[in-house]
């Protein structure tokens, strides 16, 4: 089974306009019918086990619907309806932890509705009531 890889931050690559996120085939071309389209800067994606893909960002838009700064696309590049977890500023990282949670960073002071100081973390489909506050901005989380 051939393998893609997802990159964050890339305007160009290999000598085309690649916006958002493009993803790259196993043979390192880009993967033109995977074009998700954010509306503002991708800052991080991350893989979860299911194939979905987090993203986030400063857009507020994603796959063509009102996504804001943190939202999930299901392998196809299309919206998943079934996660929200809006931010109210930017998100810088992402990581997923063992148990299925999942951690961002960045510089909202909510995330999923909840009230967090930049470093939150998420079950899978909506913001959980453990969130963990810091006091200068996160970019990343290893």
């Amino acid at each position: 089974m051939a393998r893609s890889w997802l990159l964050a931050l890339s305007s160009r690559l290999a000598d085309r306009r690649a916006p958002g996120s493009p993803r790259l085939n196993a043979d390192g071309t880009v993967d033109t019918a995977f074009n998700p389209g954010a509306n503002g800067a991708v800052y991080c994606v991350a893989i979860q086990p299911d194939g979905k893909i987090l993203v986030g960002g400063s857009f507020t838009i994603l796959a063509g619907q009102a996504c804001t700064r943190l939202g999930r696309l299901n392998p196809d590049g299309t919206l998943d309806g079934t996660f929200s977890a809006p931010a109210n500023g930017a998100v810088y990282c992402l990581a997923l932890q063992t148990d299925g949670q999942i951690l961002a960073g960045g510089s909202f002071t909510s995330l999923g509705g909840e009230t967090c100081n930049r470093l939150g973390r998420l079950q899978q489909t909506a913001a959980s009531t453990q969130v963990s506050g810091q006091t200068q901005i996160t970019r990343s989380i290893a």
